[in-house]
């Protein structure tokens, strides 16, 4: 829905269309075509070049804006930098750091060597996961229990 606004240049709807709780800003389609990579409405946005979608799209309250398309696993600041839309990058880049990364669950193995914390950290990493906090509990859990 949001593509179906930015398209066709309704800022109105699309603030409208952005409000509304129950809509997936995260959503990526499935690819349907040869030449199609399966974008997410940020995606699609920062392909148009205008800030106008974008500014609003990266304060929403739920944006995943590491989201990568569903094909070639691209990211919305790469598909920027690619299309050499400079403002859209300075505005990925001025976003906040993270306070945790995912670097610490990367180091860790679990006791049984069974790479649990390795596949948690993927998750996380794209955005489907449970958050860092939980999958850094789950891990002192299972040393504690000794698995």
């Amino acid at each position: 829905m949001l593509m179906h606004a930015i398209d066709g240049g309704n800022m109105e709807c699309f603030t409208m269309l952005l409000a509304q709780k129950q809509l997936d800003i995260n959503r990526v389609l499935q690819p349907s075509g040869s030449s199609d990579d399966g974008l997410g409405a940020l995606h699609y946005a920062v392909l148009t070049g205008d800030v106008r979608w974008i500014d609003p799209m990266l304060n929403h309250r739920s944006i995943n804006w590491r989201l990568a398309t569903g094909t070639h696993r691209h990211t919305a600041l790469r598909l920027a930098a690619q299309h050499c839309h400079v403002e859209i990058v300075k505005r990925f880049l001025a976003l906040p750091k993270p306070k945790k990364t995912v670097k610490v669950l990367l180091g860790m193995t679990s006791a049984d060597g069974s790479g649990l914390p390795a596949v948690m950290a993927k998750l996380v990493r794209r955005g489907t996961g449970p958050p860092l906090d939980t999958c850094v509990a789950l891990y002192q859990a299972m040393k504690v229990r000794g698995w």
